[in-house]
């Protein structure tokens, strides 16, 4: 009887390793399915923006335009900045800040540093939206602190217009100075003009 009994626990316990090694599998499967479909929607939202892209060189805009509301249609960031774009701009479609504005937030929220800097600009200058130069400069700020050179510069620019001898004015002075060592055009004149010292210019990334 004793045996009978050990021998029924035996198989129990058998039984239950096996349905755990299944369910395991299974679960298994499933994560490496859902892994396969995400690098397929990202081969394909990519190859969809490439078109865009291809075709936006060649003023084919209605055609860029497809492409690129596709590849944002799948999460791609950057075919979301570039519908904005093609609302600001007015490219395939009718000019509209305000749809703009939308597209830019849409991916400056997921965290690009481009979109960030264009949502500063559309506040500072009102278009889609009222001219807010607090939230510019707060837009600004968090595509600077990403490595974006022209939103470095604009913060630069705003802090340098304080007195000389504020911490503010060099705080400008650094923020310039990374724009433009990143060969941002118009760092290099206002660093000098403010500063009063030249700029190596060589020392610009990648030049």
């Amino acid at each position: 009887m004793k045996d009978m009994v050990t021998k029924i626990l035996q198989t129990s316990t058998f039984l239950c390793m096996m349905l755990s090694v299944a369910i395991l599998t299974c679960y298994a499967g499933e994560a490496s399915t859902v892994k396969s479909a995400s690098h397929i929607i990202d081969d394909s939202s990519a190859a969809e923006f490439r078109m865009g892209m291809e075709a936006y060189q060649k003023q084919q805009y209605s055609s860029a335009l497809k492409f690129f509301r596709q590849a944002a249609g799948q999460g791609d960031v950057e075919a979301i900045v570039q519908m904005g774009l093609m609302y600001d701009f007015g490219r395939g479609v009718c000019q509209n800040y305000n749809e703009a504005m939308r597209w830019y937030l849409k991916a400056a929220e997921k965290g690009e540093p481009r979109a960030m800097y264009l949502v500063g600009h559309m506040y500072e200058f009102g278009e889609g939206v009222s001219v807010n130069t607090d939230e510019a400069f707060s837009w600004y700020l968090k595509s600077a602190r990403l490595g974006h050179a022209s939103a470095q510069f604009e913060i630069g620019k705003a802090l340098t217009r304080s007195s000389p001898d504020t911490h503010r004015y060099q705080e400008g002075i650094k923020w310039l100075q990374l724009a433009a060592g990143q060969c941002h055009p118009k760092a290099a004149d206002l660093l000098q003009s403010v500063t009063n010292l030249p700029f190596d210019t060589s020392i610009c990334a990648g030049g």
